[in-house]
């Protein structure tokens, strides 16, 4: 069985807990004994991933006395109502963690993640020539060049002073920005390998 296999299987062991209320003979109900049946099998198929709600869900009685049974008497005379309704609710804590377990992290084995993994973005490899200095494009970060677009416009004689405070306001706010702030770490070669999209 895969993950989603075993997801339904969960699933539809966990819809039947309500309807399993009404069994006052507990455990020593066919009903009761099939279903706690079919959530070990799905809890043991999904690996190391439900190992230890399976451990747990084991350990739940389901009504049955601490005590063994006279020889003799039958199991339903013994069963303890209360526990058996506690250890339902218990175990729709365990059947529902194992779902959760199994939508996030999948079956072991396989692949989960496939969708979710970044895809590798290509760098840009090279040097440039700035003045007489021979420099790698992977040792120029992005706040590097945004400096210099500011040195840029405070050079730029064609604007006026009014609309080159507006724009180095605006590249102030951008270079201060806390949020934007990982992005201006970014090497020149990552940022040039995104040209290709």
């Amino acid at each position: 069985m895969d993950a989603k296999d075993i997801i339904k299987e969960l699933k539809a062991t966990l819809e039947l807990i309500d309807s399993l209320k009404e069994e006052k003979r507990c455990i020593a109900s066919i009903a009761v004994k099939s279903w706690k049946k079919k959530v070990e099998d799905a809890m043991d198929a999904a690996g190391s991933h439900g190992a230890k709600n399976l451990q747990a869900f084991r350990a739940l009685k389901f009504g049955a006395p601490a005590k063994a049974i006279p020889i003799g008497k039958k199991l339903e005379d013994f069963v303890q109502y209360n526990n058996f309704l506690m250890e339902l609710e218990a175990s729709k804590k365990l059947i529902a963690s194992s779902i959760q377990t199994l939508s996030i992290f999948g079956k072991p084995g396989e692949d989960a993640f496939a969708d979710w993994r970044k895809k590798e973005v290509p760098k840009a490899v090279g040097e440039i020539t700035i003045g007489d200095k021979v420099v790698s494009v992977n040792s120029i970060s992005l706040l590097e060049l945004f400096v210099c677009f500011e040195k840029i416009i405070d050079d730029n004689k064609a604007l006026s002073d009014e609309m080159k405070s507006h724009i180095t306001d605006t590249l102030h706010k951008w270079r201060n920005n806390p949020v934007l702030s990982p992005l201006f770490s970014l090497s020149l070669d990552r940022v040039l390998g995104h040209l290709q999209d």
